[in-house]
Formats: structure tokens, sequence, C-alpha cells
């Protein structure tokens, strides 16, 4: 985290053009962003189940200081809690079936965030486009089925925990209200990557992994905040 904290620093000399102050002479915003991502790929292309249609969300608050009339920093706190259904071992040992899982994320980002207007516009006003960089750290909960002696399964609830590494493109548009309200929407992809052995056979972290890559490499984001300062 410290080398990417150190690589955002370098590159701001480079983009920033011009101490000039935002819109309305303001720098400082805070808004929170509510994402919204189906769950279609798990759906359409997973061995042929059936899955019920899920709508995920995700929820940040994002803090952002503009630099300069065209580019600005912001910070980004994110939380997920989602339960989607993934494909899994019946209670037989043997099936192939869907069952529920608990995923919390917990993220925190640096995005540089790009204002390609016309000339006279003022970030944050009008057209925006992001490049996120994060990291996550993900614990996940679940059922998995071993057997007895016998040969009967037994059902376990098993908690797995790990960390991601998060690259995102955003490209959306900010409306200013009253010189105060700032209303966002945009759509987004997140490619999230495991740090070490996500995929640890363990019956549970590959469903995490294949559910923080599928739900959210294409899903909308909508937004409400202010200008502070």
């Amino acid at each position: 985290m410290k080398k990417l904290i150190l690589i955002l620093l370098l590159i701001v000399p480079i983009v920033l053009k011009a101490q000039v102050p935002g819109y309305q002479g303001k720098r400082l915003l805070l808004y929170y962003n509510l994402g919204l991502g189906p769950n279609f790929i798990q759906a359409v292309y997973n061995s042929g189940l059936t899955y019920p249609f899920q709508l995920h969300t995700t929820h940040s608050l994002d803090i952002e200081y503009i630099l300069s009339r065209k580019f600005s920093l912001e910070g980004e706190f994110s939380f997920l809690d989602n339960k989607p259904i993934v494909e899994g071992i019946d209670a037989n040992g043997s099936n192939v079936s869907t069952y529920p899982l608990d995923i919390v994320t917990t993220g925190f980002g640096i995005n540089c965030v790009f204002y390609p207007g016309e000339n006279n516009a003022f970030a944050p006003v009008g057209n925006f486009f992001k490049i996120k960089l994060a990291i996550k750290n993900y614990t996940a909960t679940g059922n998995i089925y071993t057997s007895d002696s016998a040969g009967n399964p037994i059902q376990h609830k098993k908690i797995v925990s790990g960390s991601l590494y998060g690259f995102g493109l955003e490209l959306g548009h900010h409306l200013v209200i009253k010189d105060k309200v700032i209303l966002s929407a945009s759509l987004n992809a997140d490619f999230n990557l495991p740090i070490g052995d996500v995929l640890a056979n363990d019956g549970i972290s590959y469903y995490v992994y294949n559910h923080l890559l599928d739900t959210y490499i294409i899903y909308l984001r909508f937004g409400i905040g202010g200008l502070l300062h």
C-alpha cells in the first residue's frame, strides 16, 4: 500500500497544470455511493444450474480533493455484505447444487479522477473518468460437507478470510445542484485479484473470488454528496 501511495504522489506533478480551485472555489468533496451489481455472469455461465436473479450492493464513502480544473485525488472507503447463491456440493456429498454464502468485504482505495470537459469547465462538474486502485479484505461464511466413518455426510459451518487487490475504471457524470449538492451516476468495471492462495481448496474461497470478480466486473454506481470547502 505504501508503494501505491508513493506512485500516486509522484504522478501528481505531471497531471497538475495549475493550482486553481474547483467549481465555486471549492476543493473538497464528500459523497456516498451505492453500487448495484447483478449476477448475470454467474447465472448464465455456471454449469447449467438454475440461479435466482440477485442484485448485489456495495457501499462507499468517497473524499475527493480537487488539485486542478481537470484533476483530483480521491480516497475511497468501501463496504459490502453480500449473500450470493453459489455452486457447491449438496448433503449427499456428490451432487452439485446451489447454496447461500455470506461475504463481508471492506477496502480502502486511492483514485485518480479526470474531468475531460470543455476548457471553461471546473472539476467536479460534468463528465469524469476514474482510475481506481484498492486493497480489500474479506470474511466469508458458508457450509461445507464431509463424511463420518460410516460415509454419512456431515455439515460444517466454515469461516475463511483473505485479501484482494482491486483495480477499477469508472466513467460517469456529476450534476451540481444549487452550488452545494452533488448527484452522480457512473458505469464501473472492477477487477479483484487474489493476494496469496485465495483459491485454496477449503470449499469456500474459490466461490468468494468468483463472486467478487463476476458481480463487480460491470456494475452501476449512484452517489449523493456535497461541496464542503
